[in-house]
């Protein structure tokens, strides 16, 4: 007598989904990253998609999970999280070759063409040093993914966000689609508002040297910052807070990252046209004025890609690499230290001058 041992792991999701396979009709998708175009998975739910990602040891580690009175050997975490299709839409449509982006098509046909495209190779378990998949095996993927697009094109979902950032006519019965740019951009800068908002929290104070206060703001509410991580990072490239940055200056900063957030899941080239449609002049002004090592005086866009061959446009490489070793020497020391370096320690005498051993008094 066989039994079939089923092994088990650590799944972090919504709690309205369910993945065992009597409760669970969904089927996973591969389809294309909105940004590097490789092979992803999708799940597809009543409330729209989820990403899956899985977070893995390192190879010469063994890990492990509690779960309740049961060990879970793999010590893996696979975390499925909401995922707007608004992304692998404007990819898509986005990689279509430039004399059929001009054209309306209909649902059926747009995802057809989508389906025949090639698209980005997987990445191999030894990252690219050995031979890889066989080609058969690598043809078979590709044709999985190409069935996978065209079952993208059926969901409701996938419909409406085409509503949004398609130019739409109707003929004969059939309603034509045409990605917009336009529109496109109108979406994303809303998105990048909504994050410059929403993300960091209310403004710090524009006095310079004074603190906001943590856990509390100036009207005595709570303080309603989700990712306190992210504003320590501003503080890292010195556009935290007690600086005494105007509320110009702050929303531009956060406006930046958020434009560098969302450009993940972007195609580089429309990244750039996004960043493009800002600004960014107190932000320029502060930068152009103050001796600074930030990241933010570089382009900092994910997979960027361009015609100086993928370089920042805000320095060159050199630039960049010094800024990266400072950023990377800096997130090693606390804020309290960075704050002490700041201080004028003009006629203070040293810890070691303090301690040291007076001379001996002649008599």
């Amino acid at each position: 007598m066989s039994s079939s041992v089923q092994q088990q792991r650590l799944a972090l999701l919504p709690s309205s989904v369910s993945l065992t396979p009597s409760a669970s009709p969904h089927a996973f998708l591969r389809l294309p990253h909105p940004r590097t175009l490789r092979p992803t998975l999708y799940l597809p739910y009543p409330g729209g998609l989820l990403e899956v990602q899985q977070i893995r040891p390192d190879t010469d580690k063994s890990r492990s999970w509690f779960v309740d009175q049961a060990v879970v050997s793999d010590g893996s975490l696979t975390v499925l999280t909401p995922f707007d299709p608004l992304f692998l839409v404007i990819s898509l449509l986005s990689h279509l070759p430039a004399a059929r982006q001009t054209n309306y098509l209909s649902l059926p046909d747009l995802f057809d063409a989508l389906s025949t495209l090639k698209y980005a190779p997987p990445i191999s378990s030894d990252g690219g040093k050995g031979k890889g998949k066989e080609e058969n095996e690598e043809e078979e993927e590709e044709g999985e993914m190409a069935e996978d697009i065209v079952k993208l094109g059926a969901l409701e979902c996938v419909k409406q966000r085409l509503d949004k950032c398609c130019e739409i006519q109707e003929y004969e019965g059939t309603t034509l689609y045409r990605l917009s740019l336009p529109l496109t951009i109108a979406l994303l800068q809303a998105k990048v508002d909504r994050l410059a908002s929403g993300l960091y929290g209310a403004y710090e104070s524009t006095s310079l040297a004074e603190v906001t206060p943590v856990g509390k703001e100036e009207d005595g509410s709570k303080d309603d910052k989700k990712f306190p991580t992210v504003s320590r990072g501003l503080g890292r490239e010195g556009a935290g807070d007690g600086k005494g940055f105007s509320e110009e200056l702050q929303l531009e900063t956060r406006q930046k990252n958020s434009i560098a957030i969302l450009a993940n899941y972007l195609p580089p080239a429309l990244a750039h046209k996004l960043s493009d449609t800002y600004s960014f002049k107190a932000l320029k002004l502060h930068l152009a004025t103050h001796t600074t090592s930030s990241v933010l005086s570089t382009t900092y866009l994910p997979g960027r890609g361009s015609s100086n061959g993928g370089e920042p446009s805000g320095g060159g490489t050199a630039a960049a690499e010094r800024a990266k070793k400072v950023k990377a020497e800096n997130a090693k020391k606390s804020r309290g230290v960075r704050e002490l370096e700041s201080v004028n320690k003009k006629g203070m005498q040293t810890l070691t001058a303090m301690f040291a051993k007076k001379p001996a008094v002649k008599k």
